[in-house]
């Protein structure tokens, strides 16, 4: 199963921590893309989220273009 379709079948908002492990980045990487709204985000008081249904069209954008 590829990683895009292991986010797919998620059921709750992912975290930095968790996104940055299923994308191999840094979580400053992550955070860097949240401050330039370059990735799809929900801000939940200080806290950062990631519907992965979201980012699963978010990746298949970037990679399938």
């Amino acid at each position: 199963m590829s990683i895009i379709e292991q986010i797919a079948t998620l059921d709750h908002a992912l975290t930095v921590s968790e996104l940055s492990k299923y994308l191999q980045l840094g979580k400053t990487a992550i955070y860097d893309m949240v401050k330039r709204k370059a990735i799809p985000h929900i801000r939940i008081g200080y806290s950062v989220r990631f519907d992965p249904t979201e980012i699963e069209a978010w990746l298949r954008k970037r990679l399938f273009k």
